[in-house]
């Protein structure tokens, strides 16, 4: 199977990087990555990575596909396109390039450059085994309603981002409290957490807190804390409108 790659900024990197260990890729972007071109087919015209592929994905913003679809007409039969783009939906992407085909919408994380990521799928078709088989080398592939996806990206898809902010936090705090480069045991620490319910799945997270916090105990005093000044409802505020803005994006 054959893939292409219409863009390739930071998400289409780490797709690539992941999938050339097993594919054959043709890339399409204006800029050309050198190391990118070693470990795939290199870059060529959207034209030219569209007839050479039989898989295709759109890891480019959203407000790019209607320009570059508007002034050219290509043959989409018999192709399978992936759209990574967050907030367009299977109809209006149909809309913007022009011709119904086979169209699977998709959002992950930046994981997919290790394999570890969430990716929700979800499609106007019967998408094959070989297909699956080839996004589950990306992450966990989760099959869903397109009525789901706005909180899924919301949620999931923007979720990296906020783990960094947290890890950036507890960074610029050890600065202060006098700590030299702690960024490397706070990146363990978030890896450790990970790793506690991955091993114990059955405990849920709520039950790793209570593993941590001691009655009385320095855990616990800071879990109020955050509690008392609204750190649950900072979180859901912020969730409510990155959903608001991905149906904003779709329109």
């Amino acid at each position: 199977m054959k893939i292409g790659f219409i863009g390739v900024g930071n998400l289409g990197e780490k797709a690539v990087t992941k999938l050339s260990k097993n594919y054959d890729l043709f890339l399409s972007d204006p800029i050309e990555k050198e190391e990118l071109t070693k470990v795939t087919n290199g870059y060529f015209s959207l034209e030219e990575t569209i007839n050479s592929s039989d898989v295709i994905f759109f890891t480019i913003k959203p407000n790019i596909i209607g320009e570059l679809f508007s002034k050219n007409d290509f043959n989409l039969q018999d192709k399978t396109f992936i759209s990574f783009m967050a907030g367009l939906s299977l109809d209006k992407i149909h809309e913007l390039i022009g011709e119904k085909t086979n169209l699977i919408r998709g959002m992950p994380t930046v994981g997919i450059g290790t394999g570890d990521s969430a990716i929700a799928i979800t499609s106007n078709f019967s998408i094959s085994e070989e297909v699956k088989n080839m996004l589950f080398n990306l992450g966990l592939v989760i099959e869903m309603k397109e009525e789901h996806f706005d909180a899924f990206t919301a949620i999931v898809g923007a979720g990296p981002a906020y783990f960094a902010l947290l890890a950036e936090t507890l960074v610029e705090i050890a600065y202060k409290e006098g700590f030299e480069k702690p960024e490397s045991w706070v990146n363990t620490l978030m890896l450790g957490t990970s790793k506690i319910y991955d091993e114990e799945k059955e405990i849920g997270f709520e039950s790793i807190m209570s593993m941590v916090a001691s009655k009385g105990g320095v855990t616990e005093k800071a879990l109020e804390t955050m509690k008392e000044n609204g750190f649950k409802t900072i979180v859901s505020d912020a969730i409510k409108m990155a959903i608001e803005r991905s149906k904003e994006l779709g329109k």
